[in-house]
């Protein structure tokens, strides 16, 4: 199983799948475009990071990666047939850049190099996650071993850089979309056979038992600090209602290339006491404020680039610690938070205004957060927090939407917080929905059933 980082703070589903399928009875040996990252606070993921094998693991180290490739091209037929093919492929595309098709080039030479190494261990299959860099090494190594391939792609490697992906869609044995959106889009936008995709989930661990943990007033959003995330929008939310509920803080786990602009929007707030960018932690450590925080909130929306998620991790790993969920409405996210029975979806419109979205997670944040407040407060029978049409003032000043307009809200109905039962029942069937169709263990055997689908396609095709 190839990653572009294995294992990675941030792609935490990728080994999670891989020990999933060690654990159902498979040989599953990791392997890392780059360096795996260290010091991740468990032994396996040591273990494993030690035995990966590295394609290339820093731009000190591409030079030898280039040299071996060549090397071995030099007395491997093999080899030169793989490098004329990622020739033909990077010069045959013409939408690519110059700099793409180097970039093509180079990461085939890596895939000799890795497939030269790889060529005793005995593998009869390779399998990437990210339809970019991993896939296009994958792609060239399963060429140069004559071995099957397949992929599974996610948002950004899709969507933003998804360079030769018809040719790698293609020539896949098979694919693995991580929503039923995802297999439409497959077959919409690539004219891939739908046969061909299979629809296996990124899988979360589900904790035993049916006992849901206190909340604390905390609203958590575990995210890279990139457009997509949507964290500017958070934070002025929870500015907007902060002065209603005292007791709530705002915490944001993640890093990444927007923190110091959303350091200066925190300054700028009313709340700014109570928001907290934490940066990145450790995966053990997130999970802890996860089954803490009383709500979880992802502003998740399409970036100007293109770039959109498409089932985020992290909204499943919420929902499997039974918290109170609240996303955007991303096009596949509506597959695990269903409106008002598993969390809360904040719509929005193209072309919509602004400080009407922001408003509108606002609201959705007043119902949330009343509605924890009554369990927190009250107990089963809690009071109901906020009246029907209040107004949410933006922290510069600006009027937002109205609590009922544009969020997909809980039975209860729009303009007033889900009562304490309503809020537990939500958490209930969140984790309900994460176990019957997200867990790591049911999705191995998804893969498994691919896999095997997979081989006896490809027996069928062989004369």
């Amino acid at each position: 199983m190839l990653g572009a980082r294995l294992p990675s703070r941030s792609e935490t589903f990728v080994y999670r799948e891989l020990f999933a399928l060690r654990d159902a009875g498979l040989d599953v040996r990791p392997a890392s475009v780059r360096a795996p990252a260290r010091g991740l606070g468990e032994p396996r993921l040591e273990t494993l990071a030690e035995g990966a094998r590295v394609v290339y693991g820093s731009r000190a180290t591409l030079g030898g990666v280039w040299w071996i490739g060549i090397m071995v091209a030099g007395f491997w037929p093999r080899a030169w047939a793989t490098l004329w093919r990622a020739h033909r492929d990077a010069w045959g595309d013409a939408s690519l850049s110059l700099k793409d098709r180097v970039k093509c080039f180079v990461q085939a030479v890596g895939a000799v190099s890795l497939a030269w190494r790889c060529r005793r261990d005995g593998l009869t299959h390779i399998h990437a996650h990210m339809a970019h860099v991993p896939t296009t090494v994958a792609m060239y190594a399963a060429h140069a071993l004559r071995l099957p391939f397949s992929f599974t792609g996610h948002a950004v490697d899709l969507f933003r850089d998804g360079r030769l992906l018809a040719v790698k869609a293609r020539r896949a044995h098979w694919i693995a979309a991580i929503s039923r959106w995802h297999v439409g889009w497959y077959t919409r936008e690539l004219g891939v056979d739908p046969a061909k995709v299979h629809v296996i989930r990124c899988g979360v661990d589900v904790p035993a038992g049916d006992t849901l943990e206190e909340a604390e007033p905390v609203v958590l959003c575990v995210a890279r600090l990139v457009p997509k995330k949507g964290v500017d929008r958070l934070i002025r939310a929870f500015d907007a209602v902060a002065g209603r509920h005292p007791a709530w803080r705002l915490e944001v786990v993640g890093d990444g290339p927007e923190r110091e602009a959303l350091e200066a929007r925190v300054t700028g707030c009313a709340a700014s006491s109570r928001i907290h960018l934490m940066g990145a932690l450790p995966h053990r450590e997130v999970i802890a404020r996860i089954r803490r925080c009383g709500v979880f909130a992802l502003a998740a929306r399409q970036a100007d680039d293109g770039d959109r998620d498409g089932i985020p991790v992290v909204l499943m790993e919420a929902m499997a610690a039974g918290r109170l969920v609240i996303s955007g409405a991303g096009p596949a996210i509506g597959e695990l938070v269903e409106p008002g029975v598993t969390g809360i979806l904040v719509d929005e419109v193209p072309g919509t205004d602004e400080k009407e979205v922001v408003g509108r997670l606002a609201g959705a944040l007043e119902h949330a957060m009343g509605g924890v407040d009554g369990a927190l407060t009250f107990g089963a029978g809690g009071a109901p927090a906020g009246a029907a049409g209040d107004q949410i003032v933006t922290s510069d000043g600006d009027p937002g939407d109205s609590l009922n307009m544009g969020i997909t809200m809980p039975a209860a109905g729009a303009g007033t917080a889900p009562t304490a039962p309503e809020v537990s029942a939500i958490r209930h069937r969140a984790r309900a929905r994460v176990a019957r169709e997200f867990s790591s263990d049911r999705n191995a055997a998804r893969w498994i059933r691919a896999f095997q689908e997979g081989r006896r396609t490809e027996s069928a095709r062989t004369p």
